[in-house]
């Protein structure tokens, strides 16, 4: 197996399939203002045991696997960052804002997240699914 193919083969063994492996990374390509190549890779479908959350955006998206154009730490030090470089949506995206000024570690982590209705989630309905997979390993 190649080194390139590794978080594809992981993914699909977390029981992530195909089609949910592109719509997450599109998703963070998006997000995080990254251009979406042939080469995209795409966070796993469940998070490990005691998961470091320090690399993790609010809204579920694993960042150092995620960008498929690999920005991530060069050009952009995550959505978490205060006065570091960020991805061009960052500074617009409204998940970013609500869970920076509640303090939150993610929206998994957040107890206003049921009823919460930013757009993002309409947008991108699987960040809304990445975020209930952390909720339910985090009851679990």
């Amino acid at each position: 197996m190649t080194k390139e193919s590794k978080p594809h083969d992981d993914a699909l063994s977390h029981g992530m399939g195909r089609r949910h492996f592109f719509k997450l990374a599109a998703a963070a390509a998006l997000l995080s203002g990254c251009k979406v190549t042939a080469s995209t890779t795409a966070p796993t479908a469940m998070p490990p045991a005691a998961e470091d959350f320090s690399q993790v955006a609010y809204c579920g998206i694993r960042c150092q696997e995620a960008c498929p154009e690999h920005a991530y730490p060069t050009l952009c030090d995550g959505c978490k960052s205060e006065g570091g470089k960020l991805g061009s949506y960052c500074e617009r995206c409204a998940i970013r804002a609500c869970a920076s000024e509640r303090v939150v570690i993610t929206c998994a982590h957040c107890d206003k997240y049921a009823t919460c209705d930013a757009e993002e989630w309409n947008k991108f309905p699987m960040l809304r699914r990445q975020i209930e997979e952390i909720r339910q390993e985090l009851e679990g």
